[in-house]
């Protein structure tokens, strides 16, 4: 009899956790945030990189949020459940962004990441000094 009860418990405990598991970019409010490209390259560390994103989230209910990108306002929407919009960024470091309500809550957020092509390190040379050819 207690068999039963402690997996009838275990089940309706990973009902209740494992939706919130499986959604990687969504908090508790049910708002879905995507951004693309979610990578920017550039030659080397450092540089900058200018992109134009396109950001698409919806909301099961209407809401009014702004976009921030590392804490500054990029653009704000009101009672809406959802909505696509380019914005040109720059970037020379890994940037959050983050949907946000009027009341500080957030509800999603996503990174954009830079990678370089060349290492910080110098290119070894492929050929001798001497070479006779």
């Amino acid at each position: 009899m207690t068999i039963k009860i402690f997996s009838l418990v275990l089940f309706v405990v990973s009902a209740l956790v494992m939706p919130k598991c499986l959604s990687s970019n969504t908090l508790d409010n049910n708002v879905e945030l995507s951004l693309t490209p979610l990578a920017c390259f550039v030659k080397r560390i450092g540089d900058v990189c200018h992109l134009t994103i396109k950001v698409n989230w919806q909301s099961v209910a209407p809401i009014k949020a702004c976009l921030y990108q590392n804490g500054e306002k990029m653009h704000c929407w009101s009672d809406t459940r959802k909505a696509t919009k380019k914005i040109m960024i720059s970037l020379s470091e890994n940037m959050q962004f983050i949907l946000q309500g009027d009341n500080n809550e957030i509800y999603a957020q996503r990174q954009v990441t830079i990678s370089a092509s060349t290492s910080k390190r110098y290119r070894r040379r492929l050929r001798a000094d001497w070479s006779l050819f």
